[in-house]
């Protein structure tokens, strides 16, 4: 044992003295004090508090009446789950099993309250980069002058509970539906999953896995694997009817689609098969002879529409004259004249102008027949189109649901929407053009959410009591471009003095427009020239100021 330790020999020196225990007390504090927290508008208001923001609405809904600024106000409210506040599809994920699952109950309460005889529409939301799928988004349309669109109720499928339809289910559908638009049913066609490229991408998996456990680290291509190979190669996904409205005669019209292929083999997906039909190989067309989809002018006079019993009444008429009329006359007719020139190939380079691009889907899943429709220009087309679904549901009792193409926008045509977002469920609730409207499709939506297990809070990790986040905001607007005030060419023709004494958010509104990028084009200048001179209409003849400007 040495008796000392030195780095010199020199400076050596016994070790001498006693040895005591050493003690050392280690000690961690930390605190966090709130140095100042927001007053929450949570917190219930007093009776006289809310009878002072009640007459407040009222004083500004008379005045924007007395100045005639037809104001509406639309919002997102988000929320998030009462019983999973930690769930990953509650907190960062924007889908998610139970989140489709909430939603849709409060989407049926939302829709008994506002459209109990509307259009039912389950179609795709947003897509966002790094997401394979778009989004979902459950859809409710109804008309403004209060006619029905959908009569029965029991005649909407239920998604969580099992259905019996099946491919001859589909296919009989849309037999009817032809029948109701004055088609040909033979021109119906059955939709295959793309046998070659699912026998490539079997081929291509791990020579000791299988295609029912193929292990692969994409979730969404694992099941698209067991699906296909479970279902089979060769059995029908879902049936096709080509179909469009004729330009020239405004009647329905059909026809062969003359694919490459001897069948209709889907482009591979998940999507339904409406947005899966092999449209790039149709007969070649040029640019200028492609049947393009326009949506219509928001800001054309539009007439009042029919009623739900004049569609229907249109559709049953041509049932009838179908069902007078036999199969073989119906052939020679199609035969010869204005119909055989829509129902004829094309030889080698002709630009095949004459065939339609779309078409409606009927395809069973889960036991659920989904009717996909396809894009039309105006919203007569569209109704027409649901009035002979309708019909053909009635006569099967058929529980259906309708994807696809949405209605056109059409001031006739009031909508709300529920779609997800990271951590939140978003209710897209239709617009409010006055304060008891707004009063009442607030509470009634936050009523409804809670019903449907479904809150408006987060509370952080030390207890703070915060939004749900998501889209939560609210958009300020008018029923049509004309109505809407700021739309209005205010600054366009404004002088600086003007401009500067209007609302911040008018101002902000009418620099964004004249700075926009995309009203550089000299297309785009004389759109804007021609809206203009519409708002413009609507100055007094007095040349009193717009209302908003004051």
């Amino acid at each position: 044992m040495p008796l000392s330790c030195t780095p010199e020999p020199a400076s050596a020196a016994p070790v001498t003295g006693a040895i005591d225990k050493c003690e050392v007390k280690f000690s961690h504090e930390m605190a966090v004090t709130r140095i100042w927290e927001a007053p929450r508008v949570t917190k219930p208001y007093t009776e006289e508090e809310w009878r002072t923001i009640e007459q407040l609405g009222h004083d500004v809904d008379a005045d924007l009446a007395a100045r005639d600024v037809r104001l509406t106000m639309g919002g997102e409210p988000t929320f998030v789950s009462i019983d999973d506040p930690d769930g990953e599809e509650w907190n960062t994920a924007a889908l998610g099993t139970d989140k489709r699952r909430l939603a849709a109950d409060l989407y049926h309460r939302l829709r008994k309250r506002y459209g109990a005889q509307g259009l039912v529409h389950f179609g795709q939301g947003k897509w966002y980069p790094g997401e394979q799928l778009p989004r979902w988004s459950l859809n409710c349309f109804w008309r403004a002058d209060g006619e029905p669109i959908w009569r029965d109720e029991s005649l909407i499928a239920d998604e969580s509970r099992p259905g019996n339809a099946t491919g001859a289910t589909a296919a009989t559908f849309l037999s009817g539906v032809a029948e109701r638009l004055g088609l040909d049913a033979r021109h119906i066609f059955p939709a295959y999953e793309d046998a070659l490229y699912f026998l490539w991408r079997e081929r291509r998996l791990p020579a000791n896995v299988d295609p029912f456990d193929s292990r692969l680290e994409d979730a969404q291509e694992r099941e698209r694997l067991v699906r296909v190979f479970s279902q089979g190669l060769k059995q029908v996904v879902g049936y096709a009817l080509p179909v469009t409205r004729d330009a020239a005669s405004r009647r329905w019209r059909s026809g062969s689609w003359f694919l490459r292929s001897e069948h209709c083999y889907l482009v591979p997906g998940e999507s339904p098969i409406g947005y899966r039909l092999p449209l790039d190989s149709l007969p070649w067309a040029k640019a200028i002879d492609y049947p393009y989809v326009h949506p219509p002018d928001p800001t054309a006079p539009l007439p009042p529409l029919a009623s739900h019993a004049e569609f229907r009444l249109q559709v049953a008429g041509r049932q009838s004259a179908a069902q007078t009329t036999s199969s073989e006359s119906r052939a020679e007719s199609t035969g010869s004249g204005r119909e055989s020139s829509f129902d004829r190939a094309p030889s080698l380079f002709e630009s095949a102008s004459w065939i339609n691009r779309s078409a409606m889907c009927a395809e069973p899943r889960n036991g659920i027949l989904y009717i996909f429709v396809p894009p039309v220009e105006s919203l007569e087309d569209y109704l027409e189109i649901v009035a002979a679904v309708e019909a053909t549901a009635e006569e099967m009792r058929q529980p259906i649901l309708l994807e696809g193409y949405e209605p056109p926008r059409d001031p006739r045509l009031i909508n709300f929407r529920i779609t997800p977002d990271p951590g939140v469920i978003e209710v897209n609730i239709h617009p409010s053009a006055g304060w008891d409207e707004l009063v009442e499709h607030t509470t009634f939506l936050y009523e409804a959410a809670r019903e449907s297990r479904l809150a408006t809070e987060k509370f952080m990790i030390d207890g703070r009591h915060t939004g749900t986040g998501g889209g939560n905001h609210f958009a300020l607007g008018g029923a049509t471009p004309n109505d809407s005030p700021l739309a209005a060419p205010l600054g366009f023709a404004a002088q600086p003095g003007e401009l500067l004494a209007q609302p911040p958010f008018a101002l902000i509104h009418v620099l964004g427009a004249i700075h926009r990028p995309h009203f550089a084009s000299p297309a785009h200048r004389r759109g804007a020239q021609r809206f203009g001179e519409r708002n413009r209409s609507r100055v007094p003849r007095d040349g009193a100021p717009h209302a908003l400007g004051r």
